[in-house]
């Protein structure tokens, strides 16, 4: 099995959701001139948390952005399968997405399974800016 030896992983989670958290006015910013209607989902769902979902609270999800359709609005997320991760298409309800400090130990250890495609897309508050670009 390999491993990821990403700074999240040795206890550092806390220090870049706080580094992340300073990142989300310029998210704000961008989205307060383009879509002000999003800027208060942005606040309950920031792109710096972890994300999963309400109904088993097994998923592993990061959300990449959010947008607005005639359901409400919905978030852009990538959720980590055994060897890729899915991009979803059409976005995810925020009623269905519970917004994560930190991962539950089962969801950790599938992470560091070696099973999970680019795992450190998961375990880094700090990495939503480069899903933006997959």
């Amino acid at each position: 099995m390999r491993r990821h030896p990403i700074p999240s992983v040795n206890g550092d989670v806390a220090v870049r959701m706080r580094i992340g958290a300073k990142m989300l006015p310029l998210v704000l910013k961008d989205c307060q001139t383009k879509q002000p209607a999003l800027v208060p989902h942005y606040l309950t769902h920031p792109p710096q948390k972890f994300y999963t979902d309400r109904a088993t609270r097994t998923q592993i999800r990061r959300i990449y952005g959010l947008m607005e359709t005639t359901d409400g609005p919905r978030a852009h997320t990538v959720l980590a399968m055994s060897c890729i991760n899915n991009d979803t298409v059409g976005g995810v309800s925020l009623d269905k997405l519970v917004p994560l400090d930190a991962w539950s130990d089962q969801q950790l250890a599938r992470l560091n399974s070696g099973l999970i495609s680019s795992p450190e897309l998961f375990l880094d508050p700090l990495a939503f800016p480069l899903l933006c670009g997959t």
